[in-house]
């Protein structure tokens, strides 16, 4: 119960309610947005980047200096802490425009004319270095650049840029399907 002075007038009693009542909407408006999927809560997770070169390169990259790529097919793994889907259509961006600022040692590669997007694999619950040591597990894969991808790991990954041999299907019921 209010007292004296520091009871509300009847208009703002009103206003009050009012309030709450479209806290209330505005609360329930949103769960079931987020419910039926029209919000992004932007995902975390990791991705693979399938990547063609067909004839060997040399570039520049970053602060790894001149590295020398073969040709062939090859998978680059990456993360997102948030906007995960947005991080791997900036990296298709680059790939198809063949311009941009690089950022991560990749950019470098995609923004390369003899470097073509073959396709990409998100897995929103998949961990960085978790999906790199898979990938470097299986046979024949190699990993051409050390360091490529991997500065900031924690895991001791040789890197995160994969040749893959011509034989491998990257994502048809390899290691990425679930």
């Amino acid at each position: 119960m209010w007292v004296g002075a520091l009871a509300p007038t009847r208009t703002e009693r009103n206003s009050f309610a009012e309030a709450a009542k479209y806290n209330a909407v505005c609360y329930e408006r949103s769960r079931r947005m987020l419910i039926d999927g029209l919000i992004d809560m932007k995902p975390r997770g990791a991705y693979v980047l399938h990547l063609k070169l067909s004839r060997p390169l040399r570039l520049a990259v970053g602060s790894l200096g001149m590295v020398s790529f073969p040709a062939g097919f090859y998978a680059y793994v990456g993360s997102a802490r948030k906007g995960l889907a947005a991080r791997v259509a900036r990296h298709k961006r680059l790939a198809v425009r063949k311009s941009g600022n690089p950022h991560w040692h990749v950019d470098f590669l995609l923004v390369h004319p003899q470097a073509s997007w073959a396709g990409e694999t998100i897995l929103e619950d998949g961990v960085e270095c978790e999906v790199s040591k898979q990938i470097a597990s299986q046979q024949g894969v190699r990993a051409p650049v050390p360091g490529f991808g991997s500065s900031d790991c924690r895991l001791g990954c040789r890197a995160h840029l994969y040749l893959m041999p011509k034989n491998h299907a990257l994502n048809k019921g390899g290691i990425f399907s679930r």
